[in-house]
């Protein structure tokens, strides 16, 4: 006969997970745990965690079907430098804010009229502005107002454009559905979807699937449920967020609030692979471009000490063959020669921060030789 489970242990192991954010489990034992915590309460108590569960995904489902629809306005610009010098936009990604470019701008002012901004929710939850954020689409049409009307104050046509992370992704949806606007690109260590690097490719891959990107769209909807949504959310992003060593340290952390764009990317993944909706090429009418590259010259600058990486080699060597004066750049040591270095000379995901003289040196260089 089988041993009977304790009730106290079938109402408890369902919320276990709950307390988990409050321990010091690293966030791969932690996102670990959790799958165990939900796989056991289907287990233990079969009926309830089904009901449970289909009520919290239909509950999320109503609100998003629901949701106010985010305005396309200009976001609020930030502006800097030399009153009529070229225009450079910074975009950022996550979890990010204006303040990212904090070591980049100095280097730039005396000679470009720089424009930051913050992406909503990335300073920390603002409940003045939609819960649901910006989807990727809304975002550049948000982001190509902002710089229509800056070019138009300085009476320009185009302007130099550098992206971090989503700031990268988001600013190639730009220039492909906006070419005339950018002169430049300058993206930061995002160019494709991740690649794996480390040895171990299965630990990269869970990290970068279970312990990254689904985590962070689970915390964003979860923040939706009535009363611990939210504490729950920031709990768990604040798990996340302590794994991250090299980042910008910001004042408040950025909160669960800030996750949005990895739930609306990997929905519209599974919308387009279902036939849902069209794909970002078809709804744009850009489907004559077949290459995902940009048009225009591209330098990209990418960390070298990461897990996996955030590009192909191929698209590599289609950019350094390309005779447009684009340019790939390596920071830091290689994964490999990570643990042989000091802490101080690894670069990690935010080159801008961590390598900024050697950055703002690429950067104004090969600004230059656009001119």
């Amino acid at each position: 006969p089988t041993m009977p489970v304790p009730l106290i242990l079938r109402i408890l192991v369902p919320f276990a997970w709950v307390a988990l954010p409050v321990t010091s489990l690293t966030v791969v034992y932690y996102m670990a745990v959790i799958i165990i915590s939900v796989l056991l309460s289907f287990l233990l108590q079969p009926i309830t965690t089904a009901v449970g569960v289909a009520a919290w995904v239909g509950y999320i489902t109503y609100l998003y079907i629901n949701r106010e629809k985010p305005e396309i306005k200009p976001f609020e610009a930030n502006v800097s430098g030399k009153e009529d010098g070229e225009i450079v936009l910074l975009c950022h990604g996550w979890p990010d804010r204006a303040e990212l470019w904090a070591k980049t701008l100095p280097a730039l002012e005396d000679k470009y009229r720089c424009i930051t901004y913050t992406l909503p929710h990335h300073a920390g939850r603002d409940r003045t502005k939609n819960f649901w954020g910006v989807d990727l689409d809304t975002a550049v049409s948000c982001i190509a107002a902002m710089l229509e009307a800056e070019l138009k104050k300085c009476n320009k046509t185009k302007a130099l454009v550098i992206g971090h992370d989503w700031g990268s992704m988001l600013v190639m949806m730009l220039e492909r559905r906006f070419p005339s606007l950018v002169k430049r690109l300058v993206l930061v260590d995002v160019l494709a979807p991740p690649i794996p690097t480390h040895k171990r490719k299965w630990i990269a891959t869970f990290m970068m699937g279970m312990v990254y990107q689904y985590l962070n769209a689970f915390t964003f909807l979860l923040q939706a449920t009535p009363i611990i949504g939210v504490p729950i959310a920031d709990y768990m992003n604040a798990a996340f967020m302590r794994m991250i060593k090299d980042g910008v340290p910001y004042k408040p952390a950025p909160d669960a609030s800030s996750n949005y764009l990895y739930f609306y990317y990997h929905l519209n993944f599974l919308q387009e692979k279902l036939g849902l909706v069209k794909s970002f090429d078809e709804r744009h009418q850009v489907s004559e471009r077949k290459d995902l590259l940009p048009l225009c010259p591209v330098l990209f600058c990418y960390a070298q000490d990461k897990a996996f990486m955030f590009h192909k080699e191929s698209t590599l060597k289609k950019l350094t063959e390309r005779k447009d004066g684009s340019k790939v750049v390596g920071f830091g040591p290689k994964w490999s020669e990570r643990k042989t270095v000091k802490k101080e000379d690894r670069v990690g995901h935010w080159v801008q921060w961590n390598a900024a003289e050697q950055f703002n040196a690429e950067v104004k260089a090969y600004f230059a030789a656009g001119e």
